[in-house]
């Protein structure tokens, strides 16, 4: 259903006060976000290696056992700490709880600060950009969508509407050809 609803914002690019929030949240996912992820992803597996072999294995009778136990423990763990979920208790089971707090503390100034506030920096330049070739933008976005409508046609309804001359370009080449008269407005 949420797909659904992304499709149609899709077809908002043909409406000038529309057209431009929809290419400026497409810009954002396909280029700042991907971007984004892939530099998170490579910090969560690094600090998550790092933290899942700082914690040595606990009887399964302690009940205070690391949520760090594992590798796919931990990297949940630094997910939870990213969005602002987790907690950054030493565990009783760290080999060296001094460098376990480091590299959480060193984590979530990466992370949380550093690369969010650069994400929130990407999309602000994005959108700022987008801004700048409103116009442009828009008019390309609504050529798109008209010609994507036009496809979907029937071949006998798109011949109907169809405009202009069919020209031989070359010895197999036929192209639709518009013709353009040049008149002199002021003298009209």
């Amino acid at each position: 259903m949420a797909l659904g609803w992304a499709n149609m914002l899709y077809y908002t690019r043909g409406f000038q006060s529309m057209g431009m929030y929809s290419v400026m949240i497409q810009k954002v996912i396909l280029h700042d976000v991907l971007k984004f992820l892939f530099v998170y992803i490579v910090f969560l597996l690094g600090f998550g290696v790092a933290l899942a072999s700082l914690i040595e294995k606990c009887p399964s009778d302690n009940k205070d056992c690391s949520s760090y136990g594992s590798f796919s423990d931990a990297v949940l763990e630094l997910f939870k700490l990213t969005i602002g979920l987790g907690d950054l208790n030493i565990q009783q089971n760290s080999k060296y709880p001094i460098l376990f707090l480091f590299l959480l503390i060193t984590y979530v100034i990466l992370t949380f600060v550093l690369l969010l506030n650069m994400l929130i920096a990407l999309m602000g330049e994005t959108v700022e950009n987008v801004s700048k070739e409103s116009e442009r933008i828009w008019r390309l976005q609504r050529a798109r969508t008209i010609l994507e409508f036009e496809k979907m046609l029937p071949e006998w309804l798109r011949s109907r509407f169809r405009m202009g001359e069919l020209c031989k370009v070359a010895e197999e080449d036929f192209r639709l050809c518009l013709r353009i008269n040049e008149v002199k407005w002021t003298e009209w």
